[in-house]
């Protein structure tokens, strides 16, 4: 009997492909399927015609799918919360989601994004299958937060008295926080997945899964997609000047995304002016349009948003260097998809950036929102490029660490092991 006959798996996501916890999602589910596993998507927006992926198919269970996402996003509009990090309540689920898993039967429910009214932890407990709970984000094991930047109350409890001084009005973090303890508290069989070792050091941390099965699995790439195009041959089909420098940013949302650190790129740029000349650089970016035709006096060239992996790898090969200045980040998949390419990446050393950065190896790790580090590893990379073959320790890295196949194979072992 082979695994396709004796292991159903259901994912379950806000969407297949808008966003980049949808993107790792899906990929992990087709390579689940090229592995010979029985593996599906539930999602509340489809994007993709893959047959695999499950949607509200009637229009009456689609509006109720909307309205729950809208109704669940309502109260933090009246919050004083920063949204910086976004923030998500799940006060409210969507009937579809939870009338559905358990009508699908499958042998695993593994949990991705599941927040603006996909499921409420309060279901969490009803699930019949062992959950598996690949984290995008710090939210499984905080309040309302996806993140966290200068607050611990995930290490030591949601508390009255830890409240940052600045928080006003409700406490939506500790109200939701007592609600996934009471629900956690009632599921034995789960286990939580951090992509990247940071992550994993802080759910390790947190209260909340203290007591709980918290492992490292990287998500994967498909490597013979994103691999290397001559950059010459890319910048010619993308109509970019041949003798410039290229410098690359790529975020969903683009510039408009605070967390992604636009700004801190723009810092940067500032001071590249004193070494490099304004005719001699072009900025480039992807994922939203550029704030301006010029940045910092540096032309500015925006793709918008790339629809296809083809368009992406192009862009990311014309490119000399790929700048990722997030604030805060777990494992990105724009990273690994640039050292796929063979472009190094220089960013903050924050989050899961060390766990793919290796400092002037595969690309340059800046001080942490010191943004004359950032311009100095810019610099560093433009300037050693020739000397250092960045190129192919980026790609190296990828294929010894963040194929598809591994992350499968890795994934699947898990699930049969819950299933024993």
């Amino acid at each position: 009997m082979n695994a396709r006959e004796c292991m159903k798996v259901l994912h379950v996501n806000v969407s297949d492909k808008k966003g980049g916890a949808a993107i790792a999602a899906y990929r992990l589910n087709d390579s689940l399927r090229r592995a010979g596993i029985d593996s599906s998507m539930l999602v509340c927006n489809k994007v993709t015609t893959d047959s695999s992926v499950m949607d509200p198919g009637f229009a009456f269970e689609k509006a109720l799918v909307k309205i729950a996402a809208y109704v669940d996003r309502l109260p933090m509009r009246f919050s004083k919360v920063d949204d910086t990090f976004r923030a998500s309540l799940s006060y409210i689920s969507s009937p579809f989601f939870s009338r559905k898993i358990n009508l699908i039967n499958p042998d695993i429910v593994n949990l991705h994004w599941v927040c603006d009214g996909v499921l409420r932890p309060e279901f969490l407990p009803k699930i019949n299958a062992p959950i598996v709970w690949t984290m995008h984000d710090a939210w499984p094991f905080c309040g309302t937060e996806n993140y966290v930047f200068d607050s611990k109350r995930y290490v030591e409890g949601y508390h009255q008295h830890n409240r940052l001084l600045c928080a006003t009005g409700f406490d939506f973090d500790r109200w939701l926080y007592r609600r996934k303890q009471r629900a956690y508290a009632k599921i034995n069989n789960i286990t939580f997945v951090s992509p990247s070792q940071w992550l994993l050091r802080e759910a390790k941390k947190s209260v909340l899964l203290k007591k709980k099965a918290v492992i490292c699995i990287p998500n994967g790439l498909d490597t013979n997609v994103f691999r290397p195009i001559n950059k010459q041959i890319a910048k010619k089909i993308l109509g970019l000047p041949p003798d410039k420098n290229i410098v690359l940013f790529g975020a969903d949302g683009g510039a408009s995304d605070r967390r992604k650190g636009f700004d801190l790129l723009s810092g940067a740029l500032e001071h590249l002016n004193d070494s490099i000349d304004s005719n001699s650089l072009l900025l480039t970016m992807y994922g939203g349009e550029a704030p301006a035709a010029r940045l910092a006096g540096y032309p500015c060239h925006s793709y918008g948003r790339l629809s296809d992996d083809i368009a992406l790898v192009l862009a990311l090969s014309a490119a000399d260097v790929f700048v990722i200045p997030s604030l805060v980040d777990n494992l990105p998949n724009t990273v690994f998809e640039a050292l796929a390419c063979g472009t190094a990446v220089v960013g903050f050393n924050i989050g899961g950036m060390p766990d793919m950065v290796s400092h002037k190896e595969n690309g340059y790790l800046a001080s942490p929102y010191d943004v004359r580090d950032l311009c100095e590893g810019i610099l560093y990379i433009l300037a050693n490029t020739k000397n250092n073959d960045f190129g192919a320790s980026a790609r190296k890295t990828v294929l010894d660490s963040y194929t598809l196949s591994t992350q499968a194979k890795v994934y699947a072992d898990l699930y049969r092991e819950l299933l024993i």
